[in-house]
């Protein structure tokens, strides 16, 4: 498990490197993949405060060597309370053989934003 975490409302990236059991990249040309935050491990897919996938929200940027990034957007946290909570998310992949791999899971803490001004 992993733990995470974001300021509510900011713009942030998420580098995802697949590696072996060697820590040798893996090639994901073909894979898709899904990013999910959700308020408890158990709640469906469907109610998922957050789910990016490749094309929505993922990037695989260079397939051959494992990588890929999650992008997060300001207008991901609009289903989130301006203050600090803690959430679950998932990284699951998809091969190009149709086989599954839970890549990656943990807990979010989304902190609350600080308003500055800016001279």
């Amino acid at each position: 498990m992993s733990d995470l975490e974001l300021i509510h409302g900011e713009t942030k990236q998420l580098d995802i490197a697949v590696v072996d059991g060697n820590d040798a990249a893996v090639d994901i040309t073909g894979s898709s993949f899904w990013f999910t935050v959700k308020r408890d491990w158990l709640d469906a897919d469907a109610d998922a405060l957050i789910t990016k996938t490749v094309g929505s929200g993922i990037t695989i940027d260079d397939a051959p060597n494992g990588s890929a990034v999650i992008d997060i957007d300001p207008a991901d946290f609009a289903a989130f309370a301006n203050e600090p909570v803690i959430y679950v998310w998932g990284l699951t992949e998809k091969d190009a053989s149709a086989d599954v791999h839970r890549l990656a899971r943990g807990t979010l803490l989304v902190s609350p934003a600080v308003q500055e001004v800016i001279p």
